[in-house]
């Protein structure tokens, strides 16, 4: 969170879902990493394209409860 702070904050303003795009996408994350040193990797490389990924499936799920908010109120 010392890395990307403006990323984590807007993250953890939203509860967490069971799932999201990243953890698919990096489901087998090990295999991005080449010989070298691992944690820069992951924070240079791999990291910044989870956090993108979670930001867009965190705004596109906000976007869709907002539709769901309107259409349960919107009456038969």
């Amino acid at each position: 969170m010392e890395i990307f702070p403006n990323e984590y904050e807007v993250l953890l303003q939203d509860r967490p879902g069971i799932t999201d795009l990243a953890t698919l996408a990096f489901r087998h994350e090990e295999q991005f990493f080449q010989a070298g040193p691992l944690e820069k990797q992951y924070v240079s490389q791999i990291l910044p394209r989870k956090l993108k990924l979670s930001l867009k499936y965190s705004q596109a799920r906000t976007f869709f409860q907002i539709l769901e908010s309107f259409s349960n109120s919107s009456g038969p």
